[in-house]
Parts: C-alpha cells; sequence; structure tokens
C-alpha cells in the first residue's frame, strides 16, 4: 500500500499519502496548471487527465499540482495504477483513514468499496491515480459521486470516454535550462547548458539524471557532455539495442549508475533487483526476509542498517530512487533500463531472485481471510516479478506457481478477467512444458474452468473440467480426492447446463470419497454437502436438501467460524430451501446473515453480495414487499453489471428479478423494459413470470 512519509511537511491536508517530496526545484507547466483548473472550474469531478510519453514529467506534474492546491483538499491519495490489483489496494488502504469510530474491515475488497462509499459523501477531497494503462481498468474505482477532483497521469492519449485529456509534453528550451540553473544552483557555461538540453530533447527526467550526475560527481556541463557523447559513440559501436523508452533517458541512466556502481555495488545490486518489482512502493522488509535469496553482498549490506543507509542516500542523491518509511520506489523507465541493460544470463539470474523474494512474501491461503490484507499488499510486486521471470525465461515450474497462486487470489476477490488471463497464461506454459496429461495441466485447468464458469463460458468450462477428470483419474486413480475436488466443481457447471441428475450423482460421490480421505467434520465434505442441498432444491426435493444444508452449516460453523464467508453461502442455500417450502421467517433471517457476513469480508461490491442481494430481494417480492425488493435488485444489477457486464447470466437473473418486483409496485413500463432486456441477452421471448432462479455463485468451490 502507499504510505505517507515521515515528517511531513506541516499544513498538509489530514488525510495524505504522497510520498514524493515537493520538488523545490520545479520549472513551467503553467499553462497545464491553468487548464486543469479551468476545467475543473466548468466541470467540477471530471477526471482531468495528464498525457505523455515516458519521462515528460506527468507524475512530477501530478505531484506539484497536489502540493500547490493542498489548501484546497481535506483528502489527498496517491494510487497506483499500473494494474487493477495496486488501485484496488491503494484505495484499501484510504478506507481506515476515513473510517468511523470502532470501524473495522476484514478483506482488502471490502476496505476499497467503503472508501469509495464514503468519498461519495464527502467533498474537498483529491485522488491521483498515477500511470494509469487504460480507461475500463478505472471504471469501477471513480467514485460515482461526491464533490472532489480526480487526477490521472498515462501514456495512453484516449481517455476522452472518462475525461479532458491534458497533453504533457517536454520542456521548452527556456524552461530546461531555468531547471537546470535551479537544480546545480549555478549558470557558469550557458553555452553547454544549452547544448545539453538539445542533446536530451528537453525531456525532464534525462535532465533531472543529468542534473544530479553532474552535482554528484562535481564536474562541470562540459565534462558531462563530452561523457555523454562518447557513451553514444559506444552505445553505437556496439548496437546495443534500445527498449520503448527514449533514448536520452537510457543514456543519463547508463552514465549514472556506473558512477553509483564504482561507489557502491551495493547501491547497484539493490537498484538492478528493483527493476523486477512495481516501480513504486517496494517494500524492504520483503527483500530483507527473503535475504537468503540473495548474493551474498547485496544481504550484508541491506541487514547492515549503516551499509543500507548509505545505498539507498547514493541512490536518492543520484534520481535513480526515491527512498524512505522503509521502501525504496524508482521511476517505472528506470525499471526497465535496469533490466535492458544486463546480458541474457544475468537477467534470468535476477529475475529469478525477484520471484523467489516475492513468492516467499505472497502467502495465499483461501480459506483465511487474514492472509488477504498482506497478499494484496504485496500483489503488484508478485505479479511484476512473475512477467519478468517467465520473459527470462525462468524455470516454468516457479513461474507457474506464482501465475497460479495469484489467479486463484484474484479469484477469491472477484476478479475474473485478470484471473483467467493469468490462469490461461499458466496452462499454455503448463501444457507446452510438461504436455496435456501432466497433474500440474490439471489443477490449472481446474481452476481456470471456475474461473470461465464465472464469466459465463460454460462450455469452455465443461471441457477443461473433463480435462481435469481425465488426467486425475490417470495420475491418481478413479477414487482419488484430487478427482473428487475436480467433480464437486464441475457439478456447478452442469447445474447451469440444466443437466440436474448427473451434477447430483458427482456431488454425492464426491462427498463419498471424501469421507474415506478426511474426518466426518471436514470442511471439505460440508463444502460438497452444501453443493448437493442446492441441486436437490433445484429437484424441487426440499425436505432432503435441508437436512443436507443444516449438515454444511453445522460443520463448516464449527471449522471456520460463524462468520466464514463459506457460511454465507450455506446460508443462501438453506434459506431458498426454506423459502421453497414456504417458511419465509428463518429464510430471511438466514438470507440477512449471509448478507453481512459477505459485505463484512468482500466489500459491498462482491459478486457475492449481488447474489446475497437477488435472494433476499426475491424473497421480499414473494411476501408483496415489492419496494424494498425494487432497491436491493438496483443495487445487486449494479453489482453484477460491474463485475460480469451487461451481457451476462447473472445480469440475466437480476433484470428478471427486478422485471418481477417492478411489476409489483405497478411500474409496468420499467418492468417491460427490463424484461425486454433480459430476452434481447438471452436471445428468447420476453415473459414477465415469477420463476425462482438462483445462480451458481450459491455453491463452492
Amino acid at each position: 500500500m502507499v504510505t505517507t512519509i515521515p515528517g511531513r511537511p506541516k499544513g498538509l491536508p489530514p488525510v495524505w499519502n504522497i510520498f514524493q517530496r515537493r520538488n523545490l526545484h520545479f520549472v513551467g507547466r503553467e499553462q497545464n496548471f491553468r487548464d486543469i483548473d479551468d476545467a475543473l472550474a466548468v466541470a467540477h469531478h471530471r477526471p482531468q487527465v495528464l498525457a505523455g510519453g515516458g519521462g515528460c514529467g506527468k507524475t512530477a506534474l501530478a505531484v506539484e499540482y497536489a502540493y500547490r492546491n493542498q489548501e484546497k483538499y481535506d483528502i489527498v491519495w496517491w494510487i497506483r495504477a499500473e494494474s487493477q490489483a495496486t488501485i484496488a489496494a491503494d484505495l484499501a488502504a484510504l478506507a481506515p483513514k476515513l473510517a468511523r469510530s470502532g470501524q473495522v474491515f476484514d478483506g482488502p475488497r471490502q476496505a476499497c468499496s467503503a472508501a469509495l462509499e464514503e468519498l461519495q459523501s464527502r467533498d474537498r477531497w483529491l485522488l491521483i491515480f498515477d500511470n494509469a494503462r487504460q480507461p475500463d481498468h478505472l471504471a469501477s474505482y471513480l467514485p460515482a459521486q461526491g464533490a472532489g477532483d480526480v487526477l490521472i497521469t498515462s501514456t495512453n492519449f484516449h481517455w476522452h470516454s472518462v475525461g479532458k485529456v491534458q497533453t504533457v509534453n517536454s520542456w521548452a528550451r527556456e524552461e530546461s535550462i531555468e531547471f537546470l540553473r535551479r537544480r546545480l544552483g549555478r549558470m557558469d557555461e550557458p553555452h553547454a547548458a544549452d547544448q545539453l538540453a538539445r542533446a536530451l530533447d528537453d525531456l525532464p527526467l534525462a535532465l533531472e539524471q543529468a542534473a544530479a550526475c553532474i552535482e554528484q560527481a562535481d564536474i562541470l556541463l562540459s565534462q558531462y557532455l563530452n561523457d555523454y557523447e562518447d557513451l553514444w559513440a559506444e552505445m553505437l559501436g556496439q548496437g546495443r539495442p534500445l527498449g520503448s523508452y527514449p533514448m536520452h533517458v537510457a543514456m543519463t541512466w547508463e552514465l549514472s549508475f556506473r558512477r553509483v556502481e564504482t561507489l557502491n555495488s551495493v547501491a547497484a545490486q539493490l537498484l538492478t533487483l528493483c527493476g523486477f518489482f512495481s516501480p513504486d512502493e517496494i517494500p524492504l522488509s520483503m527483500i530483507e526476509n527473503a535475504a537468503g535469496e540473495l548474493p551474498p553482498d547485496l544481504a550484508y549490506g541491506l541487514l547492515d542498517s549503516v551499509a543500507r543507509g548509505e545505498a539507498m542516500n547514493l541512490l536518492d542523491r543520484f534520481s535513480l530512487a526515491k527512498t524512505g518509511d522503509g521502501m525504496i520506489s524508482i521511476h517505472g523507465v528506470i525499471a526497465a533500463m535496469a533490466q535492458d541493460r544486463l546480458p541474457p544470463a544475468e537477467r534470468m539470474n535476477w529475475a529469478q531472485v525477484a520471484l523467489r523474494i516475492a513468492a516467499a512474501s505472497f502467502s495465499f491461503d483461501s480459506q483465511n481471510p487474514t492472509s488477504w490484507h498482506a497478499c494484496a499488499e504485496i500483489l503488484p510486486h508478485a505479479l511484476c516479478s512473475t512477467m519478468c521471470a517467465q520473459s527470462a525465461g525462468i524455470v516454468p515450474t516457479e513461474v507457474v506457481d506464482m501465475l497460479s497462486r495469484i489467479g486463484r487470489f484474484l479469484l477469491k476477490q472477484g476478479n475474473y478477467a485478470e484471473a483467467r488471463s493469468l490462469l490461461e497464461m499458466a496452462y499454455t506454459l503448463v501444457m507446452s512444458t510438461y504436455g496435456p496429461k501432466s497433474a500440474q495441466a490439471a489443477d490449472i485447468a481446474n481452476n481456470l474452468a471456475r474461473v470461465r464458469h464465472r464469466l459465463g463460458d460454460l462450455a469452455g468450462a465443461s471441457t477443461l473440467y473433463d480435462s481435469a477428470l481425465e488426467i486425475d483419474r490417470l495420475n491418481y486413480g478413479p477414487d482419488d480426492p484430487h478427482m473428487a475436488t475436480v467433480a464437486n466443481n464441475s457439478a456447478m457447471t452442469l447445474v447451469e447446463l440444466g443437466r440436474l441428475p448427473q451434477a447430483r450423482e458427482r456431488f454425492e460421490w464426491a462427498i463419498e470419497v471424501f469421507r474415506k480421505s478426511y474426518a466426518k467434520n471436514h470442511p471439505k465434505i460440508a463444502s460438497v454437502m452444501n453443493n448437493l442441498g442446492f441441486v436437490l432444491t433445484q429437484l424441487k426435493e426440499h425436505e432432503t436438501a435441508r437436512q443436507w444444508l443444516e449438515q454444511s452449516l453445522t460443520i463448516t460453523e464449527s471449522a471456520l467460524g460463524a462468520n466464514h464467508p463459506q457460511v454465507a453461502c450455506i446460508a443462501v442455500n438453506l434459506g431458498a430451501a426454506l423459502r421453497a417450502q414456504g417458511r419465509h421467517d428463518p429464510a430471511r433471517k438466514l438470507f440477512d446473515r449471509a448478507l453481512l457476513i459477505d459485505q463484512t469480508a468482500f466489500g459491498a461490491h462482491h459478486p457475492a453480495v449481488a447474489r446475497d442481494l437477488l435472494n433476499l430481494a426475491q424473497l421480499l417480492s414473494d411476501q408483496g414487499n415489492f419496494d424494498e425488493a425494487v432497491r436491493l435488485l438496483e443495487r445487486a444489477l449494479a453489482i453484477t453489471e460491474a463485475s460480469f457486464g451487461s451481457q451476462h447470466r447473472e445480469t440475466v437473473l437480476c433484470l428478471r428479478e427486478l422485471g418481477r418486483a417492478l411489476k409489483g409496485t405497478g411500474d409496468a413500463a420499467r418492468a417491460v423494459d427490463c424484461m425486454m432486456r433480459a430476452s434481447a441477452i438471452m436471445g428468447k421471448p420476453a415473459q414477465l413470470s415469477h420463476e425462482t432462479v438462483v445462480g451458481d455463485e450459491g455453491m463452492l468451490a
């Protein structure tokens, strides 16, 4: 998460987490500031996007804007926007700052949702989404209302659907020279300053690195310019390829890195290692806790407080990193260059070190919500190091393990699209490395099928489950818990495909296998009992369903606690069975309980919460309380569309029930509209019915 710097200047807003110190040498950008102010005055709360190439100073502009306008805001919050995972983590870190007395959060998703909801009821806040990739990544993380402001920095210029785009270019020549004068505190070589600015194409990041190197090496501008020209000739002679970053930044960085390497090998190695993590807020504790994976001199240097301080101070002075509060941050362009300068063998070695460091800290336990916070904080570094390791050609076993772990974490958090992408990558890697009959292929296929099921790809999920079952049968035999686990998951898809008797057989068989392998009160057995109870409800065997579900609930409460999300899932299914028997009061208590548990565990915008709202609304409609049912269903529909999109089967369920409830209120026009929307998605004629529908989210994976 983003942390606050110690000893921050007085006068800052009460809630402030910008870790960058104010740049005392900041120059120019006055037109950008005026454009931002004018746009916010005309369209308050419409995001302003600062778009430009790498190294042009977008982030520095956003930081300076926050400092200049600090008196306008009570809340200023910096968000790493490279991925949805980092966005959610940083918004989750904001939640405790805004929380009411005694309010606690049991998971990162719940904390993220709470922060967004609180912002919607407040004014005088500024959110800064730094290095955002594309508009759809931010769609679920922009407050829907509230009197606050949003700044976004991005190398992507296509943000017009989200906000007003402000182009950030390189400095004008006079601004470059003024920056060098301020940064160096002298201007004894104006002609050399002009030549250097021209050579560096007036790019702010390159000029900052050049000025820092000139200052630390205590050399003249003309001397640095000569070194720069010599390096250019050297790189051209070597035919060294450049990455996607500007050539001028690559050259100034190389000059600075060579001097740092000569002065302090620990600093140089630390910077190289950080290039394989997400650039912002790399916890030194994460690296130190895995010191056994580091080269010996780097391990010693980091564990010795004096040596560590000297190394980090040197990186700070050369403007290669920002350090403080146990964190180190580097520019994204610098991270890329730290990797690209390495020969293939060294790059592979450092990538493996980074991957193992992240893996040691990313200990995800799907049944233990208390582990989720730590995973959310490490997630951006786990993701980045895994991608770097794969690119470098690291042993597939380690890469697959991390892809699988991260994919399962994102699945648990309801980030299905990102989970699918990672698990598909893992599956392709496993198939090409170990072959289609390996146990690893079965494991990944099972988890990828779970994701595809939730995204509505039932055919794709079913194919993957069948493949996993066949592999497990060959590797473990027909009565192994591995097979039973996959059979349980695959039966959920069979339910959605309308093959209820076959699903029932698989659930019953899985229970028998688990009973032979685990203690009678094991939560795995309870999980399948819950699923069997769900199917029996669908088959109209309500009393038998109730008995299985009550057994499942008793075991799960004893094994995992009364407030575990698994309890909520069982409570929903038991409530549905009781509702089918006309026992509305006990069903209502179960639905209310499930909603409370899921909102606490996952936050207000998780698909599980939409499931709970849907079931509760169905019961309210049965009782004639259509107005309250409409309110709940509108909320469920918003969550479902945000999670799955407007064409998903879960969206159809919400639309149908909303149509039913609206019909009950007498709002025939809106009722017909909902049913027509549902029918358009399904490609079937619209019918206003009183059918009872419980989605597969009522079952456990």
